[in-house]
């Protein structure tokens, strides 16, 4: 399944099972909310892709207790296991910076 977003192993090399602080998952809550829709959509693909090499027996379209507001999926940061909040923090800082650089 990470064939399909080769992104997705780059960002779990060298993650660990730490979780964030405060100041962290302030941070990433906030990029998160900048995203645009491309980032935003990956972010969903991460963590689909995370439940499903994980936790195969988990059938869910929406994981880790992610919600379906009508328009987006919306998910508590804390629901996620530690080491998926590090790979979104890579990727938040990855995006941000390529988005910044193409404006």
């Amino acid at each position: 399944m990470a064939n399909n977003l080769p992104i997705y192993a780059t960002l779990l090399k060298d993650c660990d099972d730490k979780d964030l602080s405060s100041v962290q998952k302030t941070n990433v809550i906030k990029k998160i909310h900048a995203l645009n829709d491309d980032g935003m959509e990956l972010v969903y693909a991460i963590i689909s892709i995370y439940a499903i090499e994980n936790d195969p027996s988990s059938q869910s379209t929406l994981p880790f207790g992610c919600k379906f507001d009508g328009q987006t999926a919306v998910f508590n940061l804390d629901s996620l296991p530690n080491q998926l909040k590090q790979a979104l923090v890579k990727f938040v800082n990855i995006h941000s910076k390529v988005m910044g650089e193409s404006s």
